[in-house]
């Protein structure tokens, strides 16, 4: 009964070590990806914010930073 109880406890442990490893591999692989998604919707932001105001700045609203709202003045 001791060595099954050992055993168990053994590959408990062991068990426990690898998810953690598998866990940190996760979280390693995980970040960037959020990350490079963070970025591509703020990226698809920007591009929608500038067309949508790029009708602005075609009626001569100017309301938009780039470069076709600068004409009008």
């Amino acid at each position: 009964m001791v060595v099954v109880m050992l055993v168990t406890t053994v590959l408990t442990m062991v068990m426990a070590m690898v998810a953690a490893v598998i866990m940190m591999v996760v979280m390693a692989v995980a970040v960037p990806i959020v990350v490079a998604m963070v970025v591509v919707v703020k990226l698809v932001v920007v591009v929608v914010v500038i067309v949508v105001s790029g009708g602005g700045c075609s009626s001569g609203g100017g309301a938009c930073s780039s470069g076709g709202g600068s004409r009008g003045y």
